[in-house]
Parts: C-alpha cells; structure tokens; sequence
C-alpha cells in the first residue's frame, strides 16, 4: 500500500489530517517499495489527476490503498454517503474521460 506522500508525488494528493485516533489501521498508510502501472493503468491515473481534488483522493484511496468506504469517511472525516457520492462520480467521469481518448 502506498501512503499519501506516494500518492502526492502521483499527482493525486490525500489529505492525512484526521487519521490520528480514528481508528484507520496504521499499516494501511505504510509506504509502498513500488507499484507497477501498465499502459491502462496510467490512463486510468492520468484521468484521475483531472478529476476534482475531493474525488481524485476517494479514487485513491479507494482503488490504490485498498481502504474501504468507512475508512475512507474516517480519513476525510466525511460520512459514507458523502465518499459513496465522490466515489460514483468520479467512476462516471473517468469513464467518459477513458472512452473519449479511445473514439480519438
């Protein structure tokens, strides 16, 4: 699992406030060694650079940490609902994103 200076130094930033004493499993913000990204892999990130900061970070956390919709409200101290909207939204507009670079 990568941590949020990773995911920084991706291009998608995750803000850590608000981890301490919430319960989120320190181990799951351990660093990474490395993590290998195949062509789609990086079209997929590409496309959530350009989602906004809030949905970037849900995708993140979500798909790159591997944390579940309640930590993930825990972390941004949000509740579910809120991560399950930014998580659907952001699903939607990285899907438009991905189909319009494959019609070009």
């Amino acid at each position: 699992m990568g941590s949020a200076s990773h995911l920084q130094s991706s291009g998608v930033g995750v803000a850590a406030t608000g981890t301490r004493g919430k319960g989120v499993d320190a181990s799951r913000r351990a660093d990474a060694a490395y993590i290998e990204l195949d062509e789609g892999d990086e079209a997929f990130w590409q496309a959530v650079r350009r989602l906004p900061p809030r949905q970037a970070q849900v995708v993140a956390l979500y798909y790159l940490e591997d944390y579940s919709v309640r930590e993930i409200a825990e972390v941004l101290d949000c509740s579910e609902g809120t991560v399950k909207t930014h998580l659907s939204r952001a699903r939607d507009a990285v899907a438009r994103q991905l189909q319009l670079e494959d019609e070009q």
